[in-house]
């Protein structure tokens, strides 16, 4: 058996015996030599012994060597505690004491500690790591071919402002009307063509950025002028507030005017 268990009657007869008795030394003088032999493992505690009415402590040290496993470990120390459970000459305050020590060590030596120890050598998720870096470029390299596509597709569809003017008339108001400062209830807006103006151009308005209302612009010729009411949402709730108007064509915002305030 690879553990060594310091015999316990030999520990205890050094306090039993007298100190003038020369039998009494030769169990130390061997049980020094084992200790002297201990390798990976010790377990060290006192031992109270209570002899003709009289109480004295001793040294308990249990060892193993260097090739012991942890299972012969653990029955050694096992053996121990029931040793000291039995031993007449041990008090049971510590008989109770040492079964505790006893217990907790054996707890540690199951649960592993010295196995941990060596667990750090497990590199296993770096070489797993690996291909996945390796395999990440592939993907990378085919987005960038649908990319430009997308970018020449837009530029090609971007749309120029039409080329038209705005202005603001009072209800019942004649003439080309007034640059639009504040827009009203009943306020019409001009439309003025400066070019010819395809159908499809639309004026959107927004009050404090909440889509109110729509006008479709009809197609007109250069220098024609055509007068549109708003759009009857863009008062509704409200007494005052602010607008901007923003121009489409074919869906597509090419210009914002405003923000010009709002009496309702």
């Amino acid at each position: 058996m690879n553990l060594l268990l310091i015999n316990l009657a030999a520990a205890l007869a050094l306090v039993q015996g007298s100190a003038t008795d020369n039998s009494a030394q030769s169990p130390d003088t061997t049980a020094a030599a084992i200790v002297a032999d201990c390798g990976a493992r010790k377990f060290e505690t006192s031992v109270e012994i209570e002899k003709d009415g009289q109480k004295r402590l001793t040294k308990l040290k249990l060892c193993s060597a260097k090739e012991a496993d942890q299972a012969s470990w653990v029955r050694t120390l096992q053996d121990a505690k029931a040793k000291i459970a039995a031993h007449p000459d041990i008090s049971q305050e510590s008989k109770a004491k040492i079964a505790a020590e006893l217990d907790a060590e054996i707890a540690k030596s199951l649960s592993g500690t010295d196995a941990v120890k060596s667990a750090p050598a497990v590199p296993a998720p770096l070489t797993a790591q690996q291909p996945e870096q390796a395999v990440l470029p592939a993907p990378q390299s085919t987005p960038p071919i649908s990319a430009p596509p997308k970018m020449a597709t837009s530029t090609a569809k971007s749309l120029s402002k039409p080329s038209l003017s705005i202005r603001c008339l009072d209800a019942g108001e004649d003439g080309e009307g007034n640059p639009c400062m504040v827009l009203e209830k009943d306020t019409r807006l001009s439309v003025h063509a400066d070019e010819d103006i395809s159908s499809g151009t639309v004026l959107r308005f927004l009050r404090r950025g909440d889509m109110r209302g729509e006008v479709a612009l009809a197609a007109m010729r250069q220098g024609q002028s055509i007068r549109y009411k708003l759009p009857e949402r863009l008062c509704l709730g409200v007494s005052s507030s602010k607008v901007e108007i923003q121009i489409l064509r074919s869906n597509q915002l090419v210009e914002t005017l405003g923000p010009y305030r709002l009496r309702c």
